[in-house]
């Protein structure tokens, strides 16, 4: 029987020295699972201030953008006033101002599309470029177009909008609407030319016949039929003049027709190159019945930087504190926030299911629970021993050892477990997480140790008291020997 109980002592001590064992191993593995890895903290940071503003910045990016472009487009607006003064010319019917008529709005290029652009409009002194009509250039291209679509019709006209496109044309297609105006009203002229040697060549023409049909003298004949003959030359001049001219303006015309009828659209208005862009203007005239005209028109516009106001919210300083700026900021804050989360450690790497996170965060915030039942176990076991000790087994003295000494006891029961689980709780603060469960088990882990270290003390005496009470054999077992 006492072979049996020593056995059952025995044994109970190995059984607290595994568990003592597993605390050590565990206490070792979870150091390592919860020791901060990498940058996970400044990473974290990036990944809060991107998140925080791609949030913010696309629920009010259209409110945005309207606000810098309605600024913008206020600084370089044009009155419509001048482009009416600029209409003119012999055959132009005379074009009056609509009351209510506004003025010309600049067209202004926004782009909010990368990172880098946007912050740039959060920097001290943000500017938009932006492109303005030119008056006289767009009466004077209205003038010619203008006489050519209301060639029938009488009466003045009203002038209600000019308004840019998008719609971009070439130098040349600016150059070549200029010219055919100049080329109409050269034409014009020379119809006027025209009439008026015609007329001198009719009356010399009657002159001579009237001349010659009350037999005047042959010199008045001939001086009169020598002046003939030079208004018709001038008349013929005259005709091949206008001719050409008409040839020229038709020519023009159409050219200046197909050139903005092809003119595509751009997605928004790009870089100035130089101090000038080309685009397309749009005017809508109403003539005094009412029926609308609408014309389009190859234009010059200027093209300068305004100074708007700041987006705030946009500096992103601890992003572009990071070697990561040069890499995401020519992107969206979507790719950004993707790009930022392949920075992170595996204690950030989950899976979703459904609303819940299950990944590194969840290994570190709940490891060090396991600690509880390790030494809770521990506590218990060691307390147990005493129960199945018999002091009249000789054989007692073969108690194994257990524990490793009070100092690394200390360590292994308190201190090791303790430490664990202030790394997980450190990982844990740095990928914005609250350490609950790593808190309350450091509590739980000091409380449990200190106990299971006196428990174990306890043992350890215990055992170290078997050890001295059975060194030497009673003395009645001397003398049976």
């Amino acid at each position: 029987m006492a072979r049996k109980v020593l056995g059952s002592v025995k044994q109970r001590i190995e059984a607290v020295q595994r568990v003592y064992w597993a605390v050590l191993v565990l206490a070792l593995v979870v150091i390592g699972l919860g020791l901060p890895l990498g940058n996970d903290g400044e990473t974290m940071a990036v990944l809060d201030e991107l998140t925080a503003f791609g949030s913010a910045f696309e629920d009010n990016r259209s409110s945005i953008e309207q606000s810098l472009l309605t600024h913008a487009k206020g600084t370089g607006a044009v009155a419509l006033a001048d482009v009416q003064k600029a209409i003119g010319g012999d055959g132009v019917p005379k074009v009056a101002l609509d009351a209510s008529a506004m003025a010309i709005e600049p067209l202004a290029a926004i782009d909010l599309s990368t990172l880098s652009k946007i912050q740039a409009l959060s920097e001290a002194d943000p500017s938009l470029m932006i492109a303005s009509a030119r008056s006289v250039e767009t009466g004077e291209a209205l003038a010619w177009r203008i006489a050519r679509a209301t060639a029938e019709a009488k009466g003045s006209l009203t002038l209600e909008t000019v308004a840019l496109t998008l719609k971009a044309v070439s130098e040349d297609d600016v150059k070549r609407e200029l010219e055919t105006a100049t080329t109409r009203n050269q034409l014009r002229a020379a119809e006027k030319t025209l009439v008026t040697k015609q007329t001198a060549h009719e009356k010399l023409a009657e002159l001579y016949e009237s001349r010659r049909k009350w037999r005047a003298t042959w010199k008045v004949l001939q001086r009169t039929a020598e002046e003939r003959d030079e208004a018709k030359a001038a008349m013929d001049s005259a005709q091949t003049s206008r001719d050409a001219l008409a040839t020229r303006y038709e020519q023009l015309a159409k050219e200046a027709d197909a050139a903005v009828a092809k003119a595509t659209a751009a997605k928004s208005f790009g870089a100035a190159r130089g101090d000038k862009h080309f685009v397309v203007a749009h005017a809508v005239l109403k003539d005094r019945e009412a029926k609308v005209i609408e014309l389009d028109v190859a234009v010059p516009v200027d093209v300068r930087a305004v100074n708007v106001p700041r987006i705030t919210g946009a500096e992103l300083p601890i992003t572009r504190a990071t070697p990561l700026w040069k890499e995401i900021e020519g992107g969206t804050s979507a790719a950004a926030i993707e790009r930022v989360s392949k920075e992170f450690s595996w204690h950030y790497a989950y899976v979703q299911a459904g609303p819940i996170k299950i990944g590194g965060m969840t290994l570190i915030q709940f490891v060090s629970i396991v600690f509880l039942p390790l030494l809770m176990m521990l506590i218990r076991r060691s307390r147990r021993v005493a129960s199945g000790y018999n002091p009249f087994d000789r054989d007692a003295g073969q108690l194994p050892r257990v524990g490793l000494g009070t100092p690394l006891n200390i360590v292994v029961l308190i201190l090791l477990p303790f430490v664990g689980t202030v790394l997980c709780g450190i990982s844990l603060v740095q990928l914005r997480q609250v350490p609950m469960v790593p808190m309350l088990c450091g509590v739980a882990i000091l409380w449990l140790g200190i106990t299971a270290h006196i428990s174990l003390r306890d043992l350890v005496d215990l055992r170290d008291a078997v050890r001295q009470s059975h060194s030497a054999p009673p003395p009645a077992e001397k003398a049976a020997r």
